[in-house]
Parts: C-alpha cells; sequence; structure tokens
C-alpha cells in the first residue's frame, strides 16, 4: 500500500476459509472405475450414483453405499472424492475387504468390462432388494456370491462373472494412479540455512510414475 507522498509499507494478509456448515448439500464422486447405479444414503439425500459417479451428500455427515439389500460400506465423514478402500477402516489397496468390495462390483458390471467403467443395471439392482447381507471378510468368496452372480445373470440376461483377487487389485491400482494423476504444486521451508526455503512441484502420472521438481 502506498500514499499520495510516495511512503508505501507492504504486509501479508492471511485468509481462512471456513468449511460450509454441516448439513450442507454438496457432490461427490464414487471412483475405482466410474460406478453407475450404486445406490447411496446420506442425511436426507439417498439415490444412484450417476453417469459420472457423482451421488449428493450433506457436508459433516456420513454415507452408506448399497446395491439393493447388500451394504457394501459406511464413510463416517463424507468427502467429495471416494473409492473402495475408503469403505473399510485403515483399510489399503491389499486388504481382503476391500479387494472383495472390488470383485463384487466387477461382477455386477453390466458388459463385464471395467476398463470402461462399471454399470449395475436396474435390473440388478430391483434383483438385489431380495438378496442378503454379504460378508465381505470372507476368504471364500466364490462360494458366498455364488447365488448373488446367477441372480445377477438370469435379471440382466448376460452372464456375470466373479474376478480373482489379483484382477481386482491391478484393477483398482490402475484406477488409483489415474484418479490421482496430475500435478501437485507446495512449499518447503527451514530454519537456519540459507535457499532453504521454495517451492516445488511433482507430476503423479497414470502408470504411477512420478517427477519432481
Amino acid at each position: 500500500a502506498s500514499n499520495q507522498g510516495g511512503a508505501s509499507t507492504t504486509f501479508d494478509l492471511l485468509l481462512a476459509v471456513a468449511p460450509p456448515p454441516a448439513g450442507t448439500p454438496a457432490t461427490g464422486v464414487f471412483r475405482d472405475s466410474t460406478v453407475i447405479g450404486l445406490g447411496f444414503v446420506s442425511g436426507a439425500h439417498s439415490g444412484v450414483t450417476d453417469a459420472s459417479g457423482a451421488f449428493t451428500y450433506e457436508t459433516g455427515h456420513g454415507i452408506t453405499f448399497s446395491v439393493g439389500q447388500v451394504n457394501i460400506g459406511t464413510v463416517p465423514t463424507t468427502k467429495a472424492l471416494i473409492t473402495p478402500i475408503d469403505l473399510v477402516a485403515h483399510g489399503t489397496g491389499t486388504s481382503n475387504h476391500v479387494l472383495n468390495v472390488m470383485r463384487f462390483l466387477m461382477m455386477l458390471d453390466r458388459d463385464g468390462d471395467a476398463r470402461n467403467g462399471i454399470q449395475i443395471s436396474a435390473a440388478v439392482t430391483g434383483a438385489a432388494a431380495s438378496w442378503g447381507p454379504v460378508d465381505f471378510d470372507t476368504t471364500d468368496l466364490p462360494t458366498v456370491l455364488g447365488p448373488l452372480v446367477q441372480s445377477a445373470s438370469t435379471a440382466d440376461g448376460v452372464t456375470h462373472v466373479l474376478p480373482d483377487a489379483a484382477s481386482a487389485q491391478a484393477r483398482l491400482r490402475t484406477d488409483f494412479y489415474c484418479t490421482y494423476a496430475g500435478s501437485y504444486d507446495g512449499t518447503f521451508a527451514g530454519n537456519s540455512v540459507p535457499g532453504d526455503h521454495g517451492t516445488f512441484t511433482t507430476e503423479v502420472f497414470p502408470d504411477g510414475s512420478m517427477r519432481a521438481s
């Protein structure tokens, strides 16, 4: 800032952006591959994910995802981007529970090709209204899901197939890299050594490789 006499001063202005009040409607996306037709409930909002995998939630509230009567998990505090890893506490890309959820969703895909997204048809959702709960902690998912695979195939008129854990893990890894690919900027600073502060840029590529500068 300066005055007409030429005197000037410089200062830092720090701005804080407050989060929206709890209960404010917001839009998020469920993604491993884009999942269409996945049921959700968050506060007063419910429905199925749309063609982009989007859902509506209430800020400050949790969200539960399901297919018919099969609950695949609840996120206690909803955020704008949710993946299968978020559906279980301390989940990772190798967690048995997470991979079983992935296998279940991939099995439900209308065309059987998760590379172009997962589409859960209205016919399968209707059939799933009579399905019982699924134990996603099981170590024998083919036995647990056998009747559901047959029911989905009958409902859709196509053959649904349950992928193995290795295929689900590879799909999850690929989708995770693609979801978080991009350029990330930041700053760093030290305390005493000259030049120990500045900015950096890190690029994350869809194949999982990284480059920093």
